[in-house]
């Protein structure tokens, strides 16, 4: 049995980067491997790594010291009560990923060299861990020796293009690796041309579970109950708030109630009921029994197709935005051949929703992308190097 240690972002407010840390997770471990997620890398750095330890305390630095305009304003300006949904959704989310996973946490630094000795692979996991404005030498895997094998699974790096000052420690790290499986087409196109290497396109691993997986999360006697009326169902990560009306008009034309789960960002949506305190397993239900999905965010569309759900996209980011992450969303849809499902320019919900999305084609490329994803990642774990 291989011994796998994953890195990736685990636990958060926004629900993708907990339900694809847990799909990941429970794909290898129903293949019989031992998995379980690494944490804390301060016996990385020292003496040994001084460019990479000057690099994390200039981050720390700013992350602690300098003040930005963040979401901390937002929470600090809604009502004691939507301060407290919130804060019960962190607790459900931290809950939901530490009761599903194994966690080997580095408390000294003898851990840290136990894991060496005792991890064969080494994973990254999916979501943004690869994007500029994030990125760090633990998720290119920096800490892992030359002789464990290195494996990237649907890694993202979210934007279009790396910057020039930050090439250097991508090809440095990502060159070590065995295999590199990505998540969207415009990374396969930036890496493999800046590493002279195979760059894999994979399916993102909440894909690796199907919706009966899925369903088996959650618990009816403890998630917040459904609708008894029909509704739409919607999740917004960015700040852009141009959707609200919309979806309003639709709603009151179609007689369809509306349920909210707002971001980490906490703007509360001036739509139909917000819901802060849904929770992994009560974000998957709603998802699951919604009658329509708004959306821009990538893991709502993700298992929007999963689940068959009809679903309506907006783009995140103007087009002109240099931190835009519209690629993934382009990509996705583009894969699934669903680009209609977006709303761009005059295009209007109704008009989205009248195509009628034709899942029986849809399930046929999501089976053939979930056989090649799978044989992907399981070879590059058995392969030799």
């Amino acid at each position: 049995m291989n011994n796998i240690g994953i890195f990736t972002w685990r636990y958060s407010l926004n629900y993708g980067t907990c339900i694809q840390a847990y799909a990941l997770e429970q794909f290898l471990t129903k293949k019989n491997y031992n998995v379980y997620f690494i944490e804390k890398f301060k016996f990385y750095y020292g003496i040994h790594n001084l460019i990479e330890t000057i690099s994390a305390l200039i981050r720390k630095y700013k992350t602690k010291y300098i003040k930005h305009p963040n979401n901390e304003i937002l929470f600090e300006n809604i009502d004691n009560v939507i301060q407290e949904k919130f804060k019960q959704r962190e607790i459900k989310n931290i809950h939901f990923a530490n009761a599903n996973s194994k966690i080997w946490v580095n408390y000294s630094k003898e851990d840290y060299r136990k894991m060496l000795r005792e991890t064969d692979v080494f994973i990254t996991g999916s979501d943004q861990i690869w994007n500029p404005h994030y990125v760090s030498p633990v998720s290119l895997l920096a800490f892992a020796q030359k002789s464990h094998k290195k494996i990237a699974y649907a890694s993202s790096i979210g934007v279009d293009k790396i910057p020039f000052l930050k090439r250097g420690m991508y090809k440095k790290y990502l060159s070590r690796f065995y295999k590199i499986g990505v998540r969207e087409k415009t990374a396969e196109i930036e890496l493999s041309k800046l590493l002279n290497k195979e760059v894999t396109i994979v399916l993102d691993p909440t894909f690796l579970l199907n919706k009966n997986d899925w369903a088996k999360i959650v618990d009816n006697e403890k998630c917040e109950p459904l609708p008894n009326k029909k509704y739409i169902f919607c999740y917004f990560i960015g700040k852009n708030r141009e959707w609200e009306k919309l979806v309003k008009e639709y709603a009151e034309k179609n007689c369809y109630e509306v349920y909210c789960a707002p971001s980490e960002s906490y703007i509360i949506p001036d739509v139909g009921i917000s819901k802060p305190e849904l929770g992994v397993e009560d974000f998957v239900n709603y998802l699951m029994n919604a009658d329509v999905v708004v959306t821009d965010s990538f893991h709502a569309v993700a298992l929007s197709i999963n689940f068959n759900k009809n679903f309506v996209v907006f783009k995140r980011f103007k087009d002109t935005d240099k931190k835009s992450q519209n690629s993934r969303i382009i990509d996705i849809l583009s894969t699934f051949k669903l680009s209609d499902c977006l709303i761009d320019g005059n295009n209007t919900i109704e008009n989205v929703l009248k195509q009628n999305i034709d899942f029986i084609k849809t399930n046929d490329i999501l089976k053939e992308l979930r056989d090649y994803s799978e044989k992907f990642l399981i070879n590059a774990i058995e392969g030799e190097e």
